[in-house]
């Protein structure tokens, strides 16, 4: 039975549009109350040395009590310098890119820091676990390198932390991801909600024309499904009068008087190359008019173009000026 749904459409991509919005600020939020350094402090998650306590790969505060001017060493693959730095009880390697900007704001603080030391969320790495995304044989190669930058007795060697390093690089690409997907999910959710009132905007236009046309099926429209010269279920459409009339999705009519030429495109969405979904359309095309006319039918599979051919039939024996196809 033809029903008026005017919201048909409507509410479905609100929404969904709603759910996406919802995702990307609970992303957003999410990855804030774990990049924040006041946050962290205040749940106790500090660099100490050897005595940290936290999981590799977590993220911590770590307060900076100097930095050299200098990175001491450049990692391969990571794009990234590490930098040495000061905290509390001694010395340890921070990974950062070399232009990095907070970088460059602690070594520009040079001396200060000592007195005010600056916080620093970053990602701890203990270098006796091994992931993709730490540095490899961090240790040795640090043993080495301060080797040939500070004498064995000095209280940067006696004081370096060779098991463990933090990351800056690492925390900032983790912050860098979540507004990108937060932007992605965001953006998607704007999308399905301006679909949702494009929708309703279309639906009601296309109510509004209909009963102009035909104001006997204003508050009876169900009698479309008995006193269309053409109906078919299977793709929701029906033949009224002069107009094609597809109640798939909403509503949506053409004016067969005034197209020239009509014909069934699939819109084909594919996954591994497995298709997924197919979206049916009938496109009419007006003489002298480069706009397409779009009514979507119900796609029933890979029977569709079959089922259609009732449909052009009638289209062939009463509406002969159409060039039915491309």
């Amino acid at each position: 039975m033809i029903k008026e749904k005017r919201n048909k459409g409507f509410v479905a991509n609100l929404v969904i549009g709603l759910i996406f919005l919802l995702i990307a600020v609970a992303y957003l939020v999410f990855n804030y109350y774990n990049t924040d350094s006041n946050r962290i402090k205040s749940n106790n998650i500090l660099y100490n040395g050897q005595a940290t306590a936290a999981e590799n790969g977590s993220n911590l505060v770590i307060d900076i009590y100097g930095i050299d001017y200098e990175p001491i060493a450049d990692i391969d693959g990571h794009n990234t310098v590490l930098w040495l730095v000061a905290f509390r009880d001694g010395y340890v390697a921070l990974e950062a890119k070399e232009d990095d900007k907070t970088i460059a704001q602690l070594i520009k603080k040079g001396d200060s820091l000592a007195d005010n030391p600056e916080q620093l969320a970053v990602t701890y790495y203990n270098a006796n676990y091994s992931s993709k995304e730490q540095i490899q044989n961090y240790s040795a190669s640090l043993k080495g390198i301060m080797e040939e930058i500070a004498d064995p007795s000095s209280d940067l060697s006696q004081n370096f932390i060779y098991d463990n390093y933090v990351s800056l690089s690492h925390l900032q690409n983790d912050r860098q991801t979540s507004y990108i997907v937060g932007a992605i999910f965001g953006g998607l959710g704007l999308f399905f909600i301006v679909t949702a009132f494009f929708t309703k905007r279309r639906v009601n236009r296309a109510y509004d024309e209909l009963y102009q046309q035909y104001p006997e099926l204003n508050g009876n429209i169900a009698s479309l499904a008995t006193e269309s010269s053409f109906h078919d279920d299977s793709l929701q459409i029906v033949v009224y009068k002069h107009h094609l009339i597809s109640y798939y999705q909403g509503l949506s009519l053409m004016n067969l008087d005034e197209i020239v030429q009509l014909y069934h495109h699939i819109l084909t969405v594919r996954r591994s190359f497995i298709a997924v979904s197919r979206q049916s359309t009938l496109i009419g095309l007006k003489d002298n008019d480069k706009k397409q006319y779009r009514v979507p039918i119900k796609n029933i599979g890979k029977k569709t173009d079959d089922q259609l051919q009732a449909t052009f039939n009638y289209l062939h024996e009463h509406f002969p000026h159409i060039q039915l196809g491309k």
